[in-house]
């Protein structure tokens, strides 16, 4: 497994090879030897495992078995790896997209392309003055400044939260605004009710509003 991992940094460093804007589909289909490498190498340590035990005394009549064995497992790694890491992915990557705010934005109406990445981005928040460690960030896959993402994507993430101000002060100048980061809970709760086609800003403004016919009734 070590040099499984080994082998998909050196495979991710294909990357560099790509520089142009031209080369983009190149850049793209890198990202697919990834996976395909490290089943690759999965299943090899699978079947050297399995060569292994046979020659402490495993004997020939369960060879066969056990190298089958190995490598299903290795498949099976393989799968919930990949399975595993998608599914978190898309948990952080969904919800900083999917929200009302979001979806309101109309190409017709931001014609700015800066503009159009605060528009159709949401920042998750970081609590208790944590967000610019790189601890905490990773567990959100430093994906949590997910406008300055999109804004500065040659930046280390890691060193994004260090731009907020800079971009924030920048985008007030142009009549713009950086809408400050919002918790997961409040965001994933707005992406369910952005997909269910329920509109979190109109149940809110209803609610006030039944509050307010509500009070003079009970001042009466």
């Amino acid at each position: 497994h070590i040099v499984a991992a080994v082998a998909i940094l050196f495979s991710q460093g294909s990357h560099l090879s790509c520089p142009g804007f031209c080369k983009r589909d190149a850049r793209r289909n890198c990202g697919l030897v990834a996976p395909l490498l490290q089943l690759c190498m999965l299943i090899l340590s699978g079947w050297l495992h399995s060569l292994h035990e046979d020659f402490l005394g495993g004997g020939l009549i369960n060879k066969d078995a056990n190298g089958s064995l190995w490598i299903l497992h290795s498949i099976g790694l393989w799968f919930l790896i990949w399975t595993s890491g998608s599914f978190y992915f898309m948990l952080v990557t969904n919800v900083t997209h999917n929200q009302e705010r979001n979806w309101m934005a109309s190409p017709f109406d931001v014609r700015d392309w800066g503009a159009w990445q605060m528009a159709t981005a949401t920042d998750i928040s970081i609590p208790c003055g944590l967000r610019g460690v790189p601890l905490c960030g990773m567990m959100l896959i430093f994906l949590h400044e997910q406008t300055l993402h999109h804004l500065c994507p040659a930046i280390d993430h890691s060193r994004l939260p260090c731009i907020r101000p800079i971009v924030q002060r920048t985008a007030k100048e142009f009549g713009l605004t950086l809408h400050p980061p919002r918790n997961y809970f409040s965001i994933y709760i707005g992406m369910l009710a952005a997909l269910a086609g329920i509109s979190v800003s109109n149940v809110w403004a209803s609610t006030c509003s039944s509050q307010k016919q509500r009070a003079p009734s009970s001042l009466a």
